[in-house]
């Protein structure tokens, strides 16, 4: 079984990654057993779902209940999933059936066997005429692994839900995804759509139509035959046949756009999310991006810290935008390292603020696998400059183990440093990405610059890329530019309250 698991789970949750149905990895059921009488036979309706007290949402599905004789049913929801994690099926065989004055009620419980380990299943419910309401409750124990102990976690489902004779699809899926009358290719993952366009058609993106296919009986929104302005995310909605079950994807266009001799970023505007955290209970949650030009998207690692702001383990993201600093006079983004209030293990002790051209995509077997190095580029990038100031954090804590990144310990007398680098890499195409396992030990790297920045630095700076391999453009490169307040944050160490501010960003090329 994955280590975390649960974590996973939860951060799936918190962060708004479920799709209104969780119908990614799950099966519609099949149809109603003919001839259901009583208080047997298919319901649909909502499932809340509550981990360790923690509510995660209403999500629409099915129960089940099948007869077995008058004062005998079996109760099934099949493919319980959370985001696009299939548990398994939750099954009570066996459960007894009372009824009294028009109303059935069912109670039974079992020991099954679910993705998270060996669980204890004990359900409640009542059948009304044709209106079922049930309690599952669900006491999951996962098992012991390395240097882990054995962990024992709550998951409360309850559901409400009307008899139905017809199970509608749930299936919200985006299958192919192109521009109308544009040569283009596109990677659809998880519900993120990488659109690339040839250069030659660069200028015709910020009115394009899309072209798309989609599951069966499904629809989509807004429709295909509508202009989008696509050098912007653009979001499309796949609504399932139930008129209910969703998936929101977004698409994100790289081209091959030509910038000149310099590529200046735009620091003045931002992109500003709180990544589905709800701004009444979490007011602080709030992270930025720059606007740039595609595809020089920017991501960062503030998707990591979801996680410790919805436990009440940090109280706000590492990336800030700043309209008018004083120390600067005019905008920034500060970059600030976050450190672990609380002992909650499976919160980094460390998570640097940073800022990179690329993706971040959660990856909790391997946290460094999570970000996703590069965007595509045509032309030799031989210099980075800027301004930048940096401070450092006052207690500096180091990881010993980064597959652990909750056990980092305090040093003392040690001061954190900034870090900006560039690393270009070749690829056999545009899917290929390094990650922060490999960023600057891969055999696919051909140039790189680094520069820190010690506690105090505040001026203009240029790194210049030095290529052991030549730069040839008949192939295909990355180019990794990485922001990070503190210069060992891929390690999960450094210190909290370190902040890079970034005034001026630029780029040349050859």
């Amino acid at each position: 079984m994955k280590k975390n698991l649960f974590a996973f789970i939860a951060v799936l949750g918190l962060v708004g990654l479920f799709s209104a149905c969780s119908s990614d990895d799950k099966n519609d059921p099949a149809p109603p057993t003919p001839g259901a009488t009583q208080f047997d036979g298919f319901y649909a309706g909502d499932l809340n779902i509550t981990l360790e007290e923690i509510l995660l949402g209403k999500f629409p599905d099915y129960i089940e209940i099948v007869k077995q004789s008058n004062d005998r049913a079996t109760l099934q929801l099949k493919n319980f999933t959370f985001g696009n994690k299939n548990l398994g099926d939750i099954i009570v065989p066996d459960v007894v059936v009372t009824h009294k004055d028009g109303t059935y009620t069912l109670s039974g419980q079992a020991d099954i066997k679910l993705e998270v380990g060996e669980c204890k299943v004990d359900v409640n419910a009542t059948v009304i005429d044709d209106k079922l309401d049930a309690k599952i409750d669900v006491v999951a124990t996962t098992p012991a692994g390395k240097d882990e102990p054995s962990t024992v976690m709550n998951i409360l489902v309850k559901f409400e839900g009307k008899r139905t004779d017809k199970v509608l699809s749930r299936e919200a899926k985006l299958l192919t995804f192109g521009l109308k009358d544009l040569e283009t290719t596109s990677v659809i993952e998880d519900d993120k759509v990488t659109l690339t366009v040839q250069k030659a058609d660069a200028d015709k993106i910020s009115k394009a139509m899309a072209v798309a296919t989609i599951s069966d009986k499904a629809t989509i929104s807004p429709a295909l035959d509508v202009e989008q302005d696509f050098t912007e995310p653009v979001e499309y909605t796949v609504t399932a046949e139930d008129g209910v079950s969703k998936t929101i994807y977004t698409v994100t266009t790289e081209v091959n756009i030509p910038v000149g001799s310099v590529l200046s970023f735009d620091l003045g505007t931002a992109v500003e999310s709180d990544h589905g955290l709800d701004p009444k209970v979490h007011p602080a949650a709030l992270a930025a991006l720059p606007i740039a030009i595609p595809p020089y998207i920017w991501a960062s690692s503030d998707e990591g810290v979801v996680l410790g702001i919805a436990f009440g383990m940090m109280d706000r993201f590492g990336v800030t935008h700043i309209k008018n600093d004083e120390e600067f006079g005019g905008p920034v983004f500060s970059l600030e390292t976050q450190m672990r209030i609380g002992e909650l293990s499976i919160v980094p002790v460390i998570t640097s603020g940073s800022l990179f051209l690329g993706a971040f995509n959660m990856d909790w077997d391997n946290n460094l696998k999570s970000t996703k190095f590069g965007v595509s580029i045509d032309k030799k990038p031989i210099v980075i400059s800027g301004l930048v100031g940096y401070k450092s954090g006052q207690e500096y804590y180091r990881c010993p183990d980064v597959s652990k990144p909750g056990t980092a310990e305090l040093v003392e007398d040690f001061k954190d440093a900034g870090l900006i680098s560039a690393v270009v890499y070749e690829v056999a195409d545009t899917d290929e990405t390094l990650d922060g396992t490999n960023l600057y030990t891969s055999d696919k790297i051909i140039g790189i610059g680094k520069l820190t920045f010690e506690d105090g630095f505040k001026d203009d700076f240029e790194i210049e890329i030095k290529y052991t391999k030549q730069f040839d453009s008949t192939k295909k490169y990355k180019l990794a530019l990485v922001l990070s307040a503190s210069k060992d944050g891929d390690k999960f160490s450094g210190a909290g309250g370190s902040v890079l501010k970034v005034s001026k960003l630029e780029v040349g090329f050859e």
